[in-house]
């Protein structure tokens, strides 16, 4: 393969590197005895770097065939390893297999000072990060740390932690943000209620829910203020864990490289069909979504799919789709017509197995969706639409693809009963929001 030209002024090439897989690189175990800990004689081990004086069962860590995310989570919970941990989950599999399909690995190497130094920089985000997270549960005795997980997300400045919750005995999920300057939101006691009495009005079988919120000054830095959020721990991942068939618990910058086969119609159909409902009931709640719809934020539980990221329109995050959606020459006189562009993008991604990289599909992304002419009829309905006019929810929901649909979910007794009154203040705040939405689009 010839080099790329350079630049008089650079001297700096990219070398790829061709390297055999390693068989202990495919497990993320790493158990190395070391030294004896000075305060107990017995020996220490390296756990994915992490010391641990508690010795694991040699036996288990033995087999290749052990899912680092249950291990890991049983080793740091100091409860007695559950048993199934020595199975890869499904995820895990898939991705095994799929890797040892290539003898070699292709990695890009970058200068060693340059790479140091950005190493440097995310371990240290990392740890002013869980130190945070410490400083939240010493205050918080009803949660307990059990893991930092890896980047699993595509925000940079997001963490994600597993904690136990000891009231109800079960895990949680705890992320962990800090504070978007351009936020309009006040970070005080009065502003969580607020928010917390909202969450509570958006209860939806297609809604993913909100458990906690709460707003943490730094550790070491009392000037960053970290808002943290408490959801229920789902082990199934997200829609687009779904699509590319990859491990929830891997680097986001390592899941999705590679397009797969998409999903089939039907699945496709339930889907769709459950999210759109979730849209529409956002829409009667007057709940701006604000371009924070597409699949990473479509968690899978029990095959139903439900939205979340709820929370981003009202602490001011946008999503990295958002510039991509707003290029496009969509006539958005409405709030929830964005939400119609952005279930577009979803919609395609379930039949193609790769995402839109651009406002609207091309006649060869369309191509590649042929053999789903259900859909491409959807697309064109979205995107196609005579003088820019963007169909709303409700027609996407009375088309022939979507109508007949059974949703068992909503015939459920039991939902309707747990919503709550929206307050003033909550009101108030959704308000706030939706102008603050209008002016920086008009802007």
């Amino acid at each position: 393969m010839p080099w790329p030209n350079s630049s008089r002024n650079n001297n700096t090439r990219t070398i790829v590197s061709v390297l055999p897989r390693s068989p202990r690189s495919e497990n993320c175990v790493d158990i190395m005895p070391s030294s004896s800990d000075a305060g107990s004689g017995r020996p220490v081990h390296r756990v994915n770097g992490r010391i641990a004086s508690r010795k694991p069962d040699r036996s288990v860590v033995r087999s290749r065939n052990v899912c680092p995310f249950r291990f890991r989570l049983a080793w740091w919970s100091r409860a007695e390893p559950p048993k199934h941990f020595e199975e890869l989950c499904d995820n895990c599999k898939f991705d095994r297999g799929h890797k040892n399909g290539s003898r070699y690995q292709y990695t890009a190497l970058e200068p060693d000072s340059m790479g140091q130094e950005r190493m440097e920089l995310e371990r240290k985000a990392r740890q002013h990060a869980q130190n945070a997270c410490k400083h939240y549960l010493r205050f918080c005795p009803r949660y307990a740390l059990l893991q930092h997980l890896n980047d699993i997300g595509s925000r940079v400045d997001k963490h994600w932690f597993v904690v136990r919750d000891g009231s109800v005995k079960t895990e949680r999920l705890l992320t962990l943000v800090p504070k978007n300057p351009k936020s309009i939101l006040e970070c005080t006691s009065d502003t969580r209620r607020t928010i917390l009495d909202l969450f509570l009005t958006l209860q939806h079988p297609y809604i993913y829910p909100i458990l906690d919120v709460e707003f943490v000054e730094g550790a070491s830095d009392p000037e960053t203020t970290f808002i943290t959020l408490v959801l229920p721990f789902n082990s199934k991942g997200s829609l687009k864990d779904l699509i590319y068939k990859s491990c929830w618990h891997d680097d986001w910058s390592d899941k999705y490289g590679q397009r797969s086969e998409g999903l089939p119609l039907s699945q496709i159909q339930r889907l769709g069909r459950q999210i759109l409902e979730a849209l529409l009931f956002l829409k009667e709640r007057k709940f701006p979504h604000d371009c924070n719809l597409h699949s990473g934020n479509v968690i899978l539980q029990n095959g139903v799919a439900r939205i979340t990221g709820l929370e981003n329109s009202l602490l001011g995050f946008t999503s990295r789709i958002q510039p991509i959606i707003m290029s496009g020459n969509f006539i958005l006189d409405d709030f929830s017509a964005v939400d119609v562009i952005c279930f577009g993008h979803v919609l395609f991604e379930m039949a193609a197995g790769y995402e839109l990289l651009t406002p609207e599909p091309s006649e060869i992304n369309l191509r590649d969706i042929a053999h789903y002419p259900q859909v491409v009829e959807i697309m064109d309905h979205v995107f196609k639409n005579p003088m820019g006019q963007v169909p709303t929810i409700e027609q996407l929901v009375m088309t022939e693809f979507f109508r007949n649909i059974d949703l068992r979910e909503m015939r459920a007794t039991s939902w309707p009963l747990l919503q709550a009154k929206m307050t003033a203040s909550s009101s108030q705040l959704l308000e706030t929001v939706r102008n603050r939405n209008s002016s920086m689009s008009g802007s």
